[in-house]
């Protein structure tokens, strides 16, 4: 039985290939060298509401490879639709990012709650 996040890691990897194949010829192997590599990054970015909050149902996730300068370039965004990741995971992300970055973290980690 295959399980969601294997699920989830194939679909993520046909958006990559897709984008690999709307390269020129001469870049795909250089960006197949950087994947193979492990030279690249999945970030989970958010849009914004109109109140300027972070909206779940805007999950996208997107590819970043690193260059030799140290550079980042974009290879492809995601909605997490398309990734068959549900609503309720993606409010788990949205949770997850933003612990990241220490928001929604108490200043004073004693209020957290053992149970």
């Amino acid at each position: 039985m295959t399980n969601r996040r294997d699920v989830q890691r194939r679909l993520l990897d046909e958006f990559i290939l897709d984008a690999i194949k709307d390269q020129k010829p001469e870049d795909q192997l250089y960006i197949a060298a950087l994947l193979d590599a492990k030279r690249y990054d999945v970030i989970s970015e958010f849009d914004l509401d109109e109140d300027g909050q972070p909206d779940p149902h805007a999950l996208w996730y997107r590819i970043n490879l690193h260059q030799a300068d140290g550079s980042r370039v974009g290879l492809v965004r995601v909605h997490y639709t398309r990734l068959a990741i549900t609503d309720e995971e993606a409010e788990i992300e949205l949770l997850a990012t933003l612990a990241q970055h220490g928001i929604g973290i108490p200043d004073d980690l004693s209020e957290l709650d053992e149970s």
